[in-house]
């Protein structure tokens, strides 16, 4: 129930995001644009404001599935369950303080800032540091079934889960880099200011992706021959993960190791 509401929630948001930000586009560069440059770097604009709440929202959110996926493979091990949660929070109290300077009558543009990096810093490293630590616990898991399962292989799984954590990872350093690039002086007239192309971009890529894992997980898109591993997922019911047979014999082989060694079963919260 979480994923879906989180997976609906985060598309919501990105819809709405995106459209806030053509809108700023349209009026900017078609309706006003004399004073295209003051419109844009003008933070306190009351569709700038909305369009970033719905920003910082959107990467809480779209970190929690990741902190939420983590703790599940981990079995709710206490230690992982605070490292994922405090994570979450400091990107929250990060992203919200950034934002609050919109709302000065006076904003500090340095404040801002510094807020704004940490808030860069934060999700970056709760994105790597969960998704390697879900990628290991599968990893981990994966000898003890491997013993017993001739040739069977959790590289897809892991390769899933880790590459696409690191796509996100991938972005947020990309947007960081850039942030650290940008005119720090509240004018954008001049300088780099790529940094808008991805960070108008993120909250699509945070709601794509937490997507297509939880997709992959409960539709067993894994599944691609006869080989079959029994493993739970979440909080649900328990799902199959199949791999792929190095041939006919090898198929036939496994299907005859499976068969024998039925009363084994390797359930794991993952």
């Amino acid at each position: 129930m979480f994923t879906t509401s989180a997976i609906v929630m985060l598309w919501i948001l990105a819809t709405v995001h995106i459209s806030m930000a053509l809108r700023r586009l349209i009026t900017a560069f078609i309706l006003d644009p004399a004073d295209a440059i003051p419109y844009l770097s003008d933070i306190q604009q009351p569709i700038n404001r909305v369009k970033d709440i719905f920003y910082i929202t959107t990467i809480v959110i779209s970190d929690s599935v990741v902190a939420w996926r983590c703790i599940m493979v981990w079995k709710k091990n206490i230690y992982i369950v605070i490292l994922s949660i405090s994570s979450v929070i400091s990107t929250a109290i990060c992203g919200y303080g950034a934002i609050a300077q919109y709302f000065k009558t006076h904003p500090s543009l340095e404040v801002a800032v510094r807020w704004g990096s940490g808030l860069f810093l934060s999700s970056m490293l709760t994105i790597v540091i969960l998704t390697c630590l879900t990628a290991f616990r599968i990893w981990w898991l994966s000898r003890s079934v491997g013993k017993g399962f001739s040739g069977v292989r959790y590289t897809f799984i892991v390769l899933v889960v880790l590459e696409s954590g690191l796509f996100m990872a991938a972005a947020k350093i990309t947007e960081y880099v850039l942030f650290t690039l940008t005119p720090d002086d509240g004018n954008g007239a001049h300088g780099l200011n790529s940094l808008y192309i991805i960070y108008e971009c993120m909250p699509q890529i945070s709601g794509i992706v937490p997507t297509t894992i939880i997709a992959i997980v409960n539709a067993n898109m894994t599944k691609v021959s006869e080989t079959r591993v029994p493993v739970v997922f979440g909080t649900g019911g328990s799902t199959t993960i199949a791999f792929a047979a190095r041939s006919n014999n090898y198929t036939e082989t496994t299907r005859s190791t499976s068969h024998e060694m039925q009363p084994y079963s390797a359930k794991e919260d993952v």
